[in-house]
């Protein structure tokens, strides 16, 4: 496989391999729990989903409430501040496969619009605690396969 560089463009990379943009975003703030797609951070993924090639993106914080149980008030401490902004910028691209995150450590596979969203829940949890699940992901010719295993 041909190395290809890594691109930087302050804190978010994107790296092309196999056919596949893989973008790298950062959703983090400085000394806060909550996390937020800057306006550079957006602008970047779009040039990237502009190209029309099958992008990917990993990020910490998840789009949605998907587990349901925070309170209206505390729900900024978990889901993308700017989430009605992102999903409306980014989500709309149909090369926009998947996406894959974590940052409430609750699993979830679900859609938003035609973009496989899956988060990943916690490597060590009460239920499976010497069992340490991950999910298994494969992309291959635009598909997304993937399951939940454990390492144990």
């Amino acid at each position: 496989m041909k190395n290809t560089p890594l691109i930087i463009s302050k804190n978010n990379w994107l790296l092309e391999l196999k056919g596949y943009n893989i973008l790298g975003l950062d959703s983090c703030i400085t000394n806060a729990n909550n996390g937020n797609y800057s306006k550079e951070t957006i602008d970047f993924a779009k040039s990237v989903l502009n190209t029309k090639k099958t992008t990917l993106i990993l990020n910490h914080h998840p789009y949605t409430n998907y587990w349901g149980g925070t309170e209206e008030k505390d729900i900024h401490k978990y889901v993308l501040n700017n989430t009605d902004e992102v999903q409306k910028e980014l989500f709309s691209y149909d090369n926009l496969l998947l996406t894959l995150s974590g940052h409430k450590h609750i699993d979830s596979v679900t859609e938003l619009n035609k973009t496989k969203v899956i988060v990943t829940r916690g490597f060590i949890r009460p239920l499976d605690l010497e069992m340490y699940p991950m999910r298994y992901i494969k992309v291959d010719n635009g598909n997304v396969n993937e399951k939940l295993i454990y390492t144990s």
